[in-house]
């Protein structure tokens, strides 16, 4: 059996692995049925042992070296999911299918236009041409 590169073992092969498959942290930790803490905790050992600056980077890595060696890596156990193509991010922020409001900027709009049309509306009710509206009295004592 050959010796992992830079000390890595199998656990954190198998998260570079689905990293360079396109996997963020989140749906790696969803693909192994584990916490982002645990996913999170085992790149930080990969970085650590490859010196890289980035789990990305720690990937690209064993890629290449496993590339080079002709390494058939062992299954996961984890079906490949590919990632979103990098133009199919929603227009806006925050935006999605399922969501009430599409963005934020959209129900800010909404907002202020509901705090104006209250504005409008208590200005008008609010002016003495209006034969509707409450006028003070004089009292006198006697």
């Amino acid at each position: 059996m050959s010796e992992a590169p830079f000390g890595l073992n199998e656990r954190e092969r198998e998260v570079l692995r689905l990293l360079t498959q396109g996997h963020d942290v989140k749906s790696a930790a969803t693909s192994f049925g584990l916490s982002v803490h645990t996913i999170n905790e085992r790149l930080r050992e990969a970085r650590a042992k490859t010196q890289s600056s980035s789990s990305r980077g720690a990937a690209r890595l064993l890629a290449e070296i496993e590339a080079s060696k002709n390494f058939v890596p062992t299954k996961t156990g984890v079906p490949f999911v590919p990632a979103a193509p990098k133009g199919s991010r929603p227009s806006h922020d925050g935006a999605t299918k399922s969501s009430r409001f599409p963005s934020r900027w959209r129900s800010l709009t909404m907002l202020t236009a509901f705090i104006a049309a209250g504005a409008i509306a208590g200005i008008h009710l609010g002016t003495p041409n209006n034969p509707g509206a409450i006028r003070p009295e004089m009292i006198q004592c006697a």
